[in-house]
């Protein structure tokens, strides 16, 4: 099983979802008169993705983050990991956990599924905050490595000589930071050996592929109703994205701030596409000014 984040190990939990018949490990500062801040990671990582952020938001809220399932140390049953049903096993974790609100923030994929979450089960939200993710107005173009890997047999084939490649297999990271040779030495120490955990663990290299295979298709056909969904969401929204994101470019999340009222946009200098790991002082200030706003 992956090792948590030393700081985070305190934290860890698992839960038994009786529907789903799945084991969720989560993260959870337990702060019961709190309330409660969901994060969600994106494609390919864990709950320990947030390691910088748990100490500055558990200030305010209760912090709760789950290992997708077919990720990290959650069940990774072979099943079609579809955004539906990804968004209905969360749920079930957080009606398990008996959370009615909450406010979610979701990084990458994860900012997709909160804002799903919401369509489906708004009753489950009261704010939101998307940071390098939101389910796109438009389509986006799409790289030659992301192409490939779209093929079958072909992608699982280049995914599987990064397992033969440790050096390799960290160096796919480098897209995704700003800098990642500016993390600390006890990150990028950390995110060496998580990745190559990860490209050696065929249950997750599964549920990796079927995510990003079937989430093409599904963000195709949200395209019609999202304008019309954005412009109904009325519950306060903060967006954060990476001034120099490689992964998904930032005008995906300003066009969302045309349509959507009580929104705010902001973009995090010095970041890539995880500005909660490159900048956590920055980010975590950022929602405390929009908490702020929230109180006013």
């Amino acid at each position: 099983m992956m090792e948590p984040w030393s700081e985070l190990k305190p934290y860890s939990k698992m839960i038994h979802l009786e529907n789903s018949q799945l084991d969720l490990f989560y993260f959870d500062t337990s702060s019961p008169n709190l309330p409660v801040c969901i994060l969600i990671h994106g494609l390919a990582d864990e709950a320990d993705s947030w390691r910088h952020m748990v100490k500055p938001l558990s200030e305010t809220h209760r912090v709760i983050i789950p290992d997708l399932p077919g990720f990290g140390r959650s069940s990774k049953p072979r099943t079609l990991y579809s955004i539906p049903w990804i968004t209905d096993v969360i749920c079930e974790f957080l009606d398990s956990l008996t959370i009615h609100k909450a406010l979610l923030w979701g990084s990458s994929l994860g900012g997709i599924l909160s804002q799903n979450i919401f369509f489906t089960r708004p009753d489950l939200v009261s704010s939101l905050v998307l940071e390098d993710g939101v389910i796109p107005l438009t389509t986006q173009k799409t790289s030659l490595p992301f192409l490939l890997f779209l093929i079958p047999f072909l992608g699982e084939t280049l995914y599987s000589k990064l397992g033969k490649n440790p050096q390799k297999a960290y160096e796919t990271l480098i897209p995704y930071y700003y800098d990642l040779k500016g993390l600390s030495e006890k990150d990028r120490s950390f995110l060496f050996t998580r990745v190559n955990q990860r490209v050696r663990d065929k249950k997750q290299r599964y549920a990796f592929f079927s995510i990003l295979r079937h989430m093409n298709s599904w963000l195709q056909s949200q395209k019609k109703s999202l304008p019309d969904l954005l412009r109904t969401m009325n519950i306060p929204t903060l967006i954060l994205w990476g001034e120099d994101d490689r992964i998904m470019p930032v005008d995906l999340g300003k066009s969302q701030q045309e349509l959507q009222e009580n929104i705010e946009f902001e973009i995090i200098e010095g970041a890539g596409h995880l500005p909660h790991q490159e900048k956590p002082e920055i980010v975590a200030e950022s929602f405390r000014q929009f908490l702020k706003k929230q109180i006013l």
